[in-house]
């Protein structure tokens, strides 16, 4: 077993640190209503929440949830679904790659370029989806004129994107040959 020193401990604790983040704050993202926030008309005090799995419609003070409907004239709802789903899935699967790195010493770096692989991936995957909500969520709203707002549960998607990002990037320039120029930028 090789020796792992001080500045590889130390990545290797960054890395994990952030795929865990990232994988927190998407499946808080994911699971919290109110990615698009409708108010009611001003007589009926009524204000619902669309979220990726539900909605939460709240008539005065008394709230309740539902499955978000994802058929139909929202059936695009359903593509946001998948790519914010497979983000978690993928987040899931590069943390056990990552951890699998250090019990499988002679597979390290493939298993580590795996990792850079799979949070790059999940990082696009939750931008696309995100992408697609933002574009689409205007067609939630059922009357003409009430319009509609992003609300804060879809920024901890994005966040969470911008952790896999930049963890497969910070691994990535870790595992570069060690003649290339900056190398050794990040230990």
């Amino acid at each position: 077993m090789a020796i792992r020193t001080s500045s590889t401990i130390c990545s290797d604790l960054i890395a994990i640190l952030l795929v865990t983040s990232a994988t927190a704050f998407q499946l808080a993202g994911l699971l919290i209503p109110g990615w698009w926030n409708v108010p009611g008309l001003p007589t009926a005090n009524r204000t619902t929440r669309y979220g990726v799995w539900t909605t939460l419609t709240c008539i005065h003070g008394e709230c309740y949830e539902i499955n978000t409907q994802n058929t139909g004239k929202n059936a695009w709802l359903q593509v946001t679904q998948v790519f914010e789903t497979a983000a978690v899935l993928l987040c899931f699967l590069g943390l056990l790659v990552y951890i699998s790195s250090f019990l499988r010493e002679k597979w390290s770096y493939i298993l580590k370029r795996l990792f850079v692989v799979l949070m790059a991936g999940s990082g696009v995957a939750i931008a696309i989806g995100v992408a697609v909500f933002v574009k689409k969520s205007a067609g939630l709203t059922r009357f003409k004129g009430r319009g509609g707002h992003v609300e804060w549960p879809i920024g901890l998607s994005i966040f969470a994107a911008v952790l896999c990002i930049t963890d497969a990037i910070y691994i990535g320039l870790i595992l570069r040959p060690p003649d290339s120029p900056g190398h050794n930028m990040f230990l």
